[in-house]
């Protein structure tokens, strides 16, 4: 019940001169829509970069079976390749900051989250299995397309990163905690979104932003109003995007979710976790978040 109360909350943050789209009697048509959409684009994206997860880890130069990644099921927890990617030699347990995150491997914080593993994650979030290879194309039918999305966001970063740390780790579900890493994933995306929000303008976090726009976004054009200027709409979107937090990372105990043979999650999204989906390819708007899915 936490989450749809968190919906109610969600709708009474849009203007109120929309109101009149919506039919919200006591919010259940627009709480049952909304969510279930949310749970579609969740159960979509990270099935669509689970399902390539080893082909990015291979070019990268990580070669690991495929049974291990493709499947939410599989154990992970022993894999000497993924354990390297989880931790450093000299951490005894996987950390934030973790290898996966550094191109080479190697931990240098400026360089944080623009490894090739994290921009691809994020390039296939927004435009599909298809937009990978030497043929890539944009798939008509991701987010990317259909929401004219054409640069990263600290949301949709913090959440590639979060994505790629969760997908080599050994949890098999996608919740605000890891059930066998005991991984607190919520907090993991507050802090990737921390460090990328508590001083936008150093030249290191810039770098980041520009990196990810190069290899994820180039030559997508910008939409109008895909600025970073302020208006006066500002504080409705921050309320929007701090709603959507709260739902992304809402109560699991009322889930009643069963899962298929590959360990998606399936049937009531009553506890959906926000995703926003995603290399050279408007702004993601909003949190992308968590919701307990494999």
């Amino acid at each position: 019940m936490y989450s749809r109360a968190v919906t109610a909350a969600l709708f009474d943050s849009i203007p109120e001169k929309y109101h009149s789209l919506l039919d919200y009697t006591e919010y259940r048509h627009f709480a049952k829509d909304f969510i279930a959409e949310l749970g579609n684009a969740r159960s979509s994206m990270i099935n669509s970069v689970r399902g390539v997860i080893a082909s990015i880890l291979s070019s990268a130069g990580h070669s690991v079976n495929n049974k291990i990644l493709g499947s939410a099921n599989a154990d992970r927890s022993k894999d000497k390749v993924l354990l390297s990617l989880l931790r450093f030699p000299e951490d005894n347990k996987s950390k934030p900051f973790a290898p996966i995150l550094f191109p080479q491997g190697k931990k240098r914080l400026e360089y944080i989250f623009t490894s090739q593993i994290v921009l691809e994650i994020h390039r296939v979030m927004v435009h599909g299995q298809s937009s990978l290879g030497e043929n890539s194309k944009l798939d008509p039918k991701a987010n990317g397309t259909k929401y004219g999305i054409s640069e990263a966001t600290d949301h949709s970063i913090a959440l590639a990163g979060t994505l790629a740390r969760f997908l080599v780790s050994a949890d098999k579900l996608w919740a605000s905690k890891g059930a066998i890493t005991e991984i607190n994933w919520e907090d993991n995306y507050r802090t990737y979104r921390k460090l990328l929000t508590s001083n936008p303008d150093a030249p290191s976090i810039k770098n980041i932003f520009q990196t990810f726009n190069k290899h994820v976004f180039a030559g997508v054009p910008k939409t109008a109003g895909n600025t970073n200027e302020v208006d006066e709409d500002d504080d409705v979107e921050d309320e929007i995007n701090a709603a959507m937090h709260r739902l992304a990372f809402g109560d699991f105990d009322d889930n009643r979710d069963e899962s298929d043979g590959n360990g998606e999650v399936l049937g009531d999204n009553s506890n959906v976790h926000i995703d926003v989906p995603v290399r050279d390819r408007q702004s993601i708007a909003g949190p992308s978040h968590l919701r307990q899915t494999q």
